[in-house]
């Protein structure tokens, strides 16, 4: 019997309603880490 995601987030999600947004947040941090360096070398 396998556990499907949609089944963790409905049983779980309530424990953190505001991780979404949080790991939002550190995408992109990493992104605007590691997408600037790459645009200053043009």
């Amino acid at each position: 019997m396998g556990t499907s995601l949609d089944m963790i987030d409905q049983t779980y999600g309530h424990l953190a309603p505001d991780a979404e947004e949080f790991e939002l947040g550190l995408l992109n941090a990493y992104d605007a880490r590691t997408v600037e360096p790459a645009a200053e070398k043009r």
